[in-house]
């Protein structure tokens, strides 16, 4: 379990604001530790802590399991979405669309309901046939099934690290951090990162 400093540091590069820091850890933390100490400092610091929490953002706070079920829910919604509006007349590929869209989300620390990789291989399956949506869901759900919370947790330390580091946040930056990482998915993940379709 992460602890509240380690947490919140993490948060803070990237920005989040400390009523968020706090709030993550009040209403995410399976830890009774980081529960209580960030509801000291909330109250030493007069802070309002009833933020809704953004569980998109990312948040050492939260367990694997909580983290993995945020994601599968988030990324079920978005691929619901995406299908009801493909029409017979779409010819944007909505799913290329999405992924650009999700890479720029990342880029500011929004990793949890982070499906490119899912959502480019659904493309792909819709660029070769636009009529084949229910092969692209497919597709998809078989792709976002390799995208697990550690994953996850890993990219926001990449994210965490760059700033550290003075590094400019950008895509080709993270690409090149996963590139040097030693699980093998995440080196699987550069694809999705530098996609320009």
């Amino acid at each position: 379990m992460v602890g509240l400093r380690a947490s919140r540091t993490g948060m803070a590069w990237l920005h989040v604001d400390r009523n968020k820091i706090l709030a993550a850890a009040i209403h995410t933390s399976e830890s009774p530790y980081a529960r209580s100490t960030a509801y000291t400092l909330a109250e030493m610091l007069d802070v309002d802590t009833n933020t809704p929490v953004d569980y998109r953002l990312y948040n050492p706070f939260t367990d694997y399991d909580a983290t993995e079920r945020h994601h599968k829910k988030i990324c079920g919604e978005l691929i619901e979405l995406l299908t009801e509006k493909i029409k017979p007349e779409t010819k944007d590929n909505i799913f290329y669309i999405e992924a650009r869209n999700q890479n720029n989300e990342l880029l500011s620390g929004r990793l949890t309901g982070w499906c490119a990789p899912g959502l480019i291989a659904a493309g792909d399956v819709f660029e070769k046939d636009p009529k084949a949506i229910d092969e692209a869901i497919r597709t998809f759900e078989r792709e976002n099934k390799k995208m697990n919370a550690e994953i996850l947790r890993n990219l926001g330390q990449i994210l965490v690290t760059l700033h550290q580091d003075g590094e400019e946040i950008t895509l080709a930056n993270i690409a090149a951090r996963v590139q040097k990482h030693d699980h093998v998915l995440m080196q699987d993940l550069n694809a999705a990162l530098l996609f320009r379709a």
